[in-house]
């Protein structure tokens, strides 16, 4: 990506027209920084907000050293509709925790035969789990709830073969 006073953003290689000259596609591919800069053109960098909490705002422009830095104000979006969005993914993770087994429920209701204990426990667990997750995410209260319960810690734990089938970490 490059930038010109002249012709703002130029997203990918085209023909491009400096002052009264027109120059081919092939010059961001064969020529050096230092010769576009020459005709006034420089690498770009777009810089924008966390698309999750923020929409792009006013947009401004600095060359700072050898680059334009394109930024973009953040500008929050209602936490209220974030939390709406967070509330339906709850729900969504249980319908689809719940389907491969709703069969099962459907042929006790149809034809009488018995839901197996491990099928049961294992969806009213499901159930439970919703509930505690829905109640935890019906608390958020403002923009950086929504953060909090977004930007959650992730601990991953990798494994590699010992050699004699085992694991260690």
């Amino acid at each position: 990506m490059w930038y010109s006073e002249s012709t703002g953003v130029i997203n990918s290689p085209r023909p491009i027209t400096v002052g009264s000259v027109q120059y081919p596609a092939s010059i961001f591919r064969k020529w050096s920084k230092e010769q576009l800069r020459g005709i006034g053109i420089y690498p770009a960098r777009v810089v924008t907000p966390d698309s999750r909490f923020y929409n792009n705002g006013a947009e401004t422009s600095e060359l700072q050293g050898d680059e334009w830095v394109i930024n973009y104000d953040p500008v929050e979006k209602d936490w209220a509709d974030l939390k709406a969005d967070i509330l339906e993914q709850i729900d969504a993770l249980e319908f689809s925790a719940l389907q491969p087994s709703d069969w099962m429920v459907i042929r006790k209701a149809d034809c009488g035969t018995a839901l197996t204990e491990e099928w049961s426990t294992y969806r009213n667990a499901v159930r439970s789990f919703h509930d505690t997750i829905e109640t935890a995410a019906k608390e958020i209260g403002s923009l950086n709830d929504v953060k909090a319960w977004k930007n959650y810690v992730v601990t991953e734990q990798r494994y590699t073969a010992d050699g004699e089938g085992g694991y260690t970490t």
